[in-house]
């Protein structure tokens, strides 16, 4: 009886999620498998979606650690939770939300495939700043050192064929220093002419 309750108000849910919202077809799909599998959970506990408390959503996240769900994963599942009971409150099928209050678990953030060059310029002059204060400690020199040069060597090498060896080069000049890399276009390379005592 609880299984054919969950399964008509997911049915009605996803006829929501494909006509009124339009979203595609594998997006439903994963919507659906998401709150299936939080419906069978709720199922064990002998209860229905519709009576859900905010202990059985709590609950759910923990089942899943435990399961060694990934907290990606897990963070996706809860905002499915999320918007299903917001649609269960605005069609007045419930009067109170389980998802409230409860908190996303902790995903690992990605880092940014790259930097904006304001936001290199930025990260650099900070470091600049910091490796020249008259207390400055041997650790901010050496990151300041670490970022310029790992920022100036961000290019990639040509390989020679003639002599079996990478064309990449640097050449001084007056506003610093230029590497040479593929394609021999020079890139302004923000070397500074000083030296770092530790």
């Amino acid at each position: 009886m609880d299984t054919a309750r969950n399964l008509t108000l997911l049915h009605d849910y996803q006829t929501y999620l494909c006509v009124e919202k339009g979203l595609r077809p594998l997006t439903c799909e994963a919507y659906d498998g998401d709150l299936k599998t939080f419906a069978e959970f709720i199922e064990g506990r002998h209860g229905v979606l519709l009576t859900a408390a905010q202990q059985d959503v709590a609950a759910f996240l923990e089942h899943l650690r435990v399961h060694s769900i990934d907290q990606r994963s897990a963070a996706r599942k809860l905002s499915c939770l999320r918007g299903f009971y917001k649609w269960l409150l605005l069609d007045r099928r419930i009067h109170h939300d389980p998802t409230v209050n409860i908190e996303s678990p902790k995903a690992w953030k990605v880092l940014p495939k790259s930097l904006a060059e304001p936001e290199v310029a930025e990260m650099l002059e900070r470091a600049g700043m910091a490796a020249s204060h008259p207390q400055a400690q041997a650790t901010a020199l050496r990151d300041h050192a670490i970022l310029e040069l790992l920022y100036a060597g961000g290019l990639r090498g040509r390989i020679d064929g003639r002599h079996g060896g990478a064309s990449g080069r640097a050449s001084r000049s007056e506003g610093g220093e230029h590497a040479c890399g593929s394609w021999r276009q020079k890139t302004p390379a923000p070397f500074q002419h000083r030296r770092y005592s530790l």
